[in-house]
């Protein structure tokens, strides 16, 4: 996937320092300005995210893919170097990455999981999560996928905050210790979560996780490709 960075939004923002009305900007996924009709066309697909950055003159929309189709083409043969030298991870396989930016400080988790309400009214609130439930959720993970043998579930952070190293080894977390996943998988603001990579080297990522069923489809070569298919001709009809 091609890095993306905040140039565009910076040079939009600057360019209106000296006029004393906010400006409004809209941008598309590739950081191009559009039309606000055409920022509006495009959100009713539901193929994207929608994230405002703004200061004290100006202030940008943009786009932000929740999830995309690609082919990492000579970045796989790196990665399979890479993994199987570090990790003695199998190309062969697909891979199915679970990524964390960070894992957690054992001591600042909470005793008990469950649901913080923020104020009084209940709206505002955070959940929670005990250091014992937090290491369920690879075991939990694990089983499900255990049957598929042409599949490697694999789980990567980028920072540990304080969380335990014989955790670390026994639930077998990989470092992505020079970003090198990080710098491929994000849309220049922010870390694709979800990556199923196939061993010819397409692949897909989504922002967010928890999307067993759908992760399920995707792991089947025939169903990525009607899933691809499926996802280029929508977002061909809003470009």
């Amino acid at each position: 996937m091609k890095k993306l960075f905040f140039t565009t939004l910076i040079a939009l923002m600057t360019f209106q320092s000296y006029s004393q009305e906010l400006k409004r900007f809209y941008v598309d996924e590739t950081y191009k300005e559009i039309t606000f009709q055409k920022f509006n066309k495009k959100v009713e697909s539901r193929l994207f995210y929608t994230v405002i950055v703004k200061n004290d003159t100006a202030v940008v929309k943009k786009l932000r893919f929740k999830e995309f189709f690609g082919h990492l083409d000579i970045k796989k043969k790196q990665l399979n170097k890479l993994f199987n030298k570090r990790f003695g991870i199998d190309s062969t396989k697909i891979w199915l990455i679970h990524y964390m930016d960070s894992l957690p400080d054992v001591t600042k988790l909470a005793k008990k999981s469950g649901v913080i309400f923020l104020d009084s009214s209940k709206r505002r609130h955070k959940h929670v999560i005990s250091y014992l439930d937090y290491k369920k959720i690879i075991p939990r993970e694990t089983r499900k996928y255990r049957k598929l043998k042409e599949v490697s579930l694999l789980h990567f952070y980028n920072f540990n905050k304080g969380y335990l190293q014989e955790d670390i080894e026994l639930e077998k977390w990989y470092r992505d210790s020079n970003l090198i996943l990080k710098n491929i998988f994000t849309d220049g603001m922010k870390m694709y979560k979800t990556i199923v990579i196939h061993p010819n080297g397409k692949f897909y990522v989504r922002i967010v996780r928890k999307l067993f069923s759908k992760e399920r489809k995707l792991l089947k070569y025939e169903s990525f490709n009607r899933q691809e298919k499926k996802w280029r001709k929508k977002l061909e009809r809003y470009n």
